[in-house]
């Protein structure tokens, strides 16, 4: 796991901007088969994490192709144990 330093989040975020406050960090987990030799990974994990735990972008890197996905909104719960 690499994890980069903190840094306060992009003010564009869509949502609420109270749960959007706050720092964030830039995390990248690479994952290897127990049988690598060559000291590639089977694919690697890149997320934005914000301090209450709200990931605000997240790529899955694969040796051939890239899955992304964005925050497109972000809503308060209305249930109090939310």
């Amino acid at each position: 796991v690499f994890v980069l330093p903190e840094k306060t989040p992009p003010a564009d975020l869509p949502g609420d901007p109270a749960l959007l406050k706050g720092k964030a960090w830039n995390v990248r987990m690479a994952f290897f088969g127990k049988s690598e030799t060559n000291g590639a990974p089977d694919y690697e994990i890149a997320a934005r994490l914000l301090d209450n735990g709200i990931v605000t972008g997240f790529r899955l890197i694969f040796k051939d192709f890239t899955v992304q996905q964005s925050l497109e909104d972000l809503i308060s719960g209305s249930e109090p144990r939310c």
